[in-house]
């Protein structure tokens, strides 16, 4: 991967892991809860329904108010409920609690009522302050009522802001369990940790209402009760027993009850996390960094539009209470952010005249390293624009683009100055020198708008597959100059070695120079442990990002470095570099262990055990949490200083693992004279394993030889599921390979150990 390739990718990985912070902290600690119930009332409002009249409200309003006090003689009660039972209500629940005696003669008048109607009424107890005891109690009927009576709690809770209420099932009074006045009528029973939402979209002006003055008054008020459940409570304004409700304004506490009854009657109301729908955000998020195309990503914006839009609707419906906003902010601060980079990426990778997309684009295709790149300058280029001014520079490069796509099986046209880029399948001469033929006849004559103009072109076409981009670019340019020169139609760029023999040989010291500047980089590939699915370490592999050659593989400057006696240096450059960025990690995870690779040639050296026990020290990283991974391509076994290096390292602690194994010249000789811990069986035995019956028996009894002598083995180079599955069956340990995960930086290792930490927690919670 090249290097602006590697920063566009750690800009989408940085935008990401920003959002998913940002927006899963607001969750966590509900700091969207106001504006969720914002949305809510929102949706509540434009999709109102009524209620369905099986409650009714017998309402202390302005009207009774006027007749009487607050503070009415129970007399009233009595004589309300005697009514209402002669017009034969179901049942009278009252949003009071008759805790104190206004009248006592009007009590006694209401003991003698309820006392013939044992069971019709249901008296509330409601919370109140202690302020002398600095808490809250619950406080019910007068004891001389509750003989004849049932207690239903009436107590709620409002969200932040007093934007929304919900109730509990059940409340506690009196050491016993009592149900709320909703929870009651419908018959639904939980615990006094459960709560739930009322749908709110149920409108309290279609609840039917009477006036408490007129049942007092006339028998006749009570028309139409007969078989229905009432709650009696005080709907004046005048009492401060009013909520706000979003979308229907401020609505009398009695009226809560009738629309929680109603809800538990039509469903049961649920909250579910926020982590589902954030869960489905971080998918979405995640294919709209992706998303490699415009189409692509719009389809996206509208899958995620949809979702915000429709999904809340449906789920209020079954009376699902979800908080969503964590999961749109996610999405909002992605997708925007994902559109930001994209406008930036596209200015970066595509010409500003013509839209196609420039060479820092090209120069990006991962499959320029398998093809043949192609150059084409128009060598009439500036002429054809003078002669036709009607005629744009992106209508000239864009009706040549498009008969080399087809003929290039619709690969991308690149574009800079007077020269088009493309790449051609890497075929053999003949074929290619058709190719060119058929593509110069189609190229000769291009027709834009009216005009038919002949192009004079030139093409250069490089064939090493294995050089550096730019460097292929350049030739391609190069030996397009040289066609145009030599008037023929293309030539084939000549070869490079004389240069690449000179960067060889200054390799080494420009390693020298990366190591004292600290530019070398060092990934970390996550190792599996198979039987618990969970990620229980990482081994530490070095990277060289060179300033003008990009990145150059490890093998081709470990080697060199081991030959030239500065293995030693890049060693002990790794070893303190894994310390020093993963020393938070085991911090947090002492579980974990970090592998870095030991030349043996560096294990024969005299005092490497105390180089390395004194790095460990000086980075406070505990032995046990360091694994060395060791080759086995020298003879060990023979080495008494390296013996004696590794017999100390064990003492020491650290976990000794032997890298390849099954190359090279291990014996069993080998497995019992040195320490080791584990063995890592080499890639070359599993690439295959699925479909090797062969490399099936060799590894089964190599993973038998290691736990026979009580070792662990981890498996190098797992690339799909069903390999990973086979080691399972085979009782493998570990496992590493790109199916795990490719090598990652330590921001991100760090973030795949705390993801792992909070999902064993949850599930440790639950």
């Amino acid at each position: 991967m090249t290097n602006a390739r590697a920063k566009k990718r750690a800009s989408r990985t940085s935008i990401f892991l920003t959002a998913l912070a940002v927006t899963a902290l607001c969750g966590a600690i509900e700091g969207t809860e106001p504006l969720e119930d914002l949305w809510r009332g929102g949706r509540n409002a434009v999709n109102q329904r009524p209620a369905d009249g099986k409650i009714a409200v017998i309402g202390l309003d302005d009207h009774t108010l006027a007749r009487t006090t607050l503070d009415f003689s129970e007399s009233f009660d009595a004589r309300v409920i005697e009514n209402l039972a002669q017009a034969g209500v179901k049942h009278i629940y009252y949003d009071r609690s008759f805790h104190d005696i206004n009248d006592a003669p009007g009590s006694a008048e209401l003991v003698e009522t309820l006392k013939r109607h044992p069971g019709l009424v249901t008296l509330g107890v409601i919370r109140s302050p202690d302020k002398f005891n600095n808490r809250v109690t619950n406080l019910g009927p007068n004891p001389i009522y509750e003989p004849y009576v049932k207690l239903a709690s009436l107590n709620g809770e409002l969200t932040p802001f007093g934007l929304s209420a919900e109730f509990k099932f059940s409340d506690i009074y009196k050491g016993r369990l009592i149900s709320t006045i909703s929870a009651d009528v419908a018959g639904k029973y939980a615990s006094t940790d459960a709560i739930y939402r009322p749908d709110w979209r149920i409108r309290a002006a279609t609840v039917p209402t009477r006036s408490f003055i007129d049942i007092y008054d006339h028998k006749s008020a009570t028309h139409g009760l007969n078989g229905k459940i009432v709650i009696v409570g005080p709907n004046s304004p005048r009492i401060p027993d009013t909520r706000q409700v979003l979308g229907q304004g401020w609505v009398p506490g009695v009226f809560f009850h009738v629309i929680g009854a109603q809800t538990l009657t039509e469903g049961s109301p649920r909250r579910i996390s926020w982590l589902f729908p954030f869960a489905a955000a971080i998918i979405l998020a995640g294919a709209t960094l992706k998303a490699k195309t415009r189409g692509r990503a719009n389809k996206l914006y509208l899958t995620a539009l949809s979702a915000t839009v429709f999904v809340p609707f449906i789920t209020d419906h079954y009376f699902l209470t979800i908080d969503y906003l964590p999961a749109v902010l996610l999405y909002a601060i992605v997708a925007y952010r994902s559109h930001q980079l994209k406008a930036i990426t596209t200015a970066e990778t595509h010409d500003a005249i013509s839209q196609l997309p420039n060479m820092v684009a090209f120069a990006r295709q991962q499959e320029i390293d398998h093809h043949l790149v192609a150059a084409m300058m128009i060598k009439n280029y500036h002429q054809i624009l003078a002669a036709y001014p009607d005629i744009s520079q992106s209508d000239l490069l864009n009706a040549l683009s498009r008969p080399i796509a087809v003929t290039s099986n619709g690969d991308l046209v690149h574009h800079t100055g007077n020269t088009l880029f493309w790449l051609l399948p890497d075929v053999p001469p003949d074929q290619l020198a058709d190719h060119i033929d058929g593509l110069s006849n189609l190229l000769s004559t291009v027709r834009i708008g009216k005009a038919t103009i002949d192009i004079d072109f030139a093409i250069g076409i490089d064939t090493f597959v294995d050089d550096a981009a730019e460097t292929r670019i350049t030739a391609a340019k190069v030996a397009a100059e040289q066609a145009a020169a030599a008037n023929t139609t293309y030539v084939l760029a000549q070869g490079r070695q004389q240069d690449d023999d000179k960067w060889r040989l200054s390799l080494m010291s420009e390693l020298d120079d990366a190591i004292a500047a600290d530019t070398l980089a060092v990934v970390y590939q996550p190792q599996l442990d198979i039987k618990s699915n969970l990620i229980i370490g990482a081994e530490a592999l070095i990277r060289w990002n060179h300033p003008t050659r990009g990145p150059i593989p490890p093998a081709d400057f470990v080697a060199q470095a081991e030959s030239t006696n500065r293995i030693d240096r890049l060693s002990r450059y790794v070893f303190a570099k894994a310390l020093r960025e993963t020393r938070h990690i085991i911090a947090a995870h002492p579980e974990v262990a970090i592998g870095v690779n030991i030349s043996a040639k560096l294990l024969s050296k005299a005092g490497l055990a105390d180089t390395l026990a004194a790095l460990l020290e000086h980075y406070q990283f505990p032995p046990q949490n360091i694994k060395l991974e060791i080759t086995e391509t020298a003879a060990l076994a023979s080495d008494r200083a390296a013996k004696t290096n590794l017999e100390r390292l064990s003492a020491m602690g650290a976990v000794i693992s032997i890298d390849d194994y099954g190359t090279g010249n291990a014996t069993l000789e080998y497995l019992r004279t040195i320490p080791f811990d584990e063995l890592k069986l080499d890639k070359q035995f599993i690439t295959d394993l699925a479909n090797s019956s062969r490399d099936q028996v060799l590894v089964r009894s190599t993973i038998a030889l290691a736990h026979t002598l009580k070792r662990k083995i981890t498996a190098e180079g797992i690339e799909d599921e069903r390999t990973l599955k086979i080691l399972k069956s085979l009782n493998c340990d570990r496992a590493q390979g790109f199916y795990i995960s490719r090598p990652i930086g330590v921001d991100a290792l760090t973030a795949l150990f705390e993801r792992e930490r909070d999902t064993i927690a949850r599930q440790e919670k639950f």
